[in-house]
């Protein structure tokens, strides 16, 4: 025991450490080193002073300074065991553009498509006992870079972000990710900023999108997109988009609406749609498909389509719904990306960078959910309709 004792306390220790504090550093060493395991009862104190040779006094500040540190607790009436060791939750901090993109009356999350992730987000967090630091950017390139320099001080242990686009914090960006901080992109990745990502295949879904309105007969599919809108999920689509009509032999009629103009493509009170958009809508002939990628375009066509008496057979199509009220006997398809599970496999991914389960870079690419329907019922298996018209899925 003496052999013990002098390797643990060591001549040099003696003169500057207390008898207590030796003692407590030999009974920490002991847990650590696994000789004592959670829930083990330790020695008595008369034990303990014989054993060590010091007075129970002596042993009994040092137990009570272990048991103040967490690493022991005391039962009435049973003794004193190691304690279960503390789990300390991650933390993730959470960079988001904004939660509501316009205000409402009521407050409500609607169909906005950012709120949407951060709910699954905060779902999952609480399942897993994980803090989550909420950073908004107010769609401010600006304010994206003063969060991204801000987390560098934080002590986070992951991030989880969906991206602005603005080229001017690609910088910021690499620094974190050479901190080592691992970087999670939900929504959308970057070629130039390798980091990890959790997004929709929206590539397959566009594919899909296309076949279905293939298989209802339309040879002929206007797809509408965003001019200058350098984001991975806009290029992906429009991927999607030409693949299929490649395949199927039809021909690419792609129309790219300018992208500083998407606030002025909404239905003002007067019904009137943007003159852009309608004059492309008029001077299509025969049986046609609208696909959009962004469902704002839809809001503008279903008006349209309402003022407007159109010859022939219409479909429409688009990524994502914001409750859009379609025309009647209108066949519409929407390609729904998977917010829930992308919220949950962003954090699960967050956690496992974090803890070193995954030592390199993982991009996991997620389904989409295609709902087929007509202004009366859902005919997709994906969804359903209630009677009061509003979509569920399972």
């Amino acid at each position: 025991m003496e052999n013990n004792k002098e390797k643990h306390i060591g001549r040099k220790h003696v003169v500057s450490v207390s008898k207590t504090q030796q003692l407590a550093d030999i009974l920490r060493e002991t847990i650590d080193n696994g000789q004592y395991k959670a829930g083990d009862c330790i020695p008595s104190l008369t034990n303990m002073a014989e054993y060590y040779g010091m007075s129970v006094n002596t042993v009994r500040e040092a137990v009570a300074a272990l048991v103040q540190d967490g690493l022991l607790c005391k039962v009435q009436g049973r003794g004193t065991f190691v304690a279960e060791p503390k789990i300390v939750p991650k933390t993730i901090a959470l960079v988001v553009p904004h939660l509501y993109a316009k205000r409402d009356s009521e407050y409500s999350v609607g169909y906005n498509i950012l709120a949407r992730y951060v709910q699954a987000i905060q779902y999952e967090a609480k399942n897993t006992g994980t803090d989550i630091i909420l950073y908004l950017d107010h769609d401010d390139p600006e304010v994206e870079a003063r969060n991204l320099a801000r987390l560098m001080d934080r002590g986070i242990d992951a991030v989880i972000m969906f991206w602005l686009g603005s080229k001017s914090n690609e910088k910021s960006l690499a620094r974190l990710v050479e901190a080592g901080i691992p970087v999670i992109m939900i929504d959308r990745y970057l070629n130039r900023v390798p980091t990890d990502y959790v997004v929709s295949n929206n590539t397959e879904s566009a594919e899909t999108v296309v076949k279905l309105l293939v298989e209802h007969g339309f040879r002929q599919i206007h797809y509408f997109t965003q001019d200058g809108a350098d984001i991975s999920p806009l290029a992906d689509r429009l991927k999607g988009y030409k693949k299929a009509v490649s395949n199927f032999g039809l021909d690419c009629h792609i129309h790219k609406i300018a992208f500083d103009k998407v606030d002025s493509l909404v239905v003002n009170n007067q019904g009137d749609c943007v003159i852009e958009v309608a004059e492309i809508l008029g001077s299509i002939e025969g049986d046609f498909a609208v696909f959009a990628d962004y469902p704002w375009c839809i809001e503008v066509m279903s008006q349209f389509i309402y003022n407007n008496c159109l010859s022939g057979k219409l479909a429409l199509a688009s990524f994502d719904d914001w409750g859009t009220r379609i025309p009647p006997d209108i066949l519409y398809i929407t390609a729904m990306q998977p917010f829930e599970e992308i919220g949950a496999q962003s954090v699960d991914l967050a956690l496992k960078r974090a803890s070193g389960e995954y030592s390199s870079m993982q991009h996991v690419i997620v389904p989409g959910k295609i709902i087929v329907s007509d202004s009366l019922s859902l005919v997709d298996a994906v969804g359903s309709r209630d009677e009061r018209g509003d979509r569920k899925t399972p």
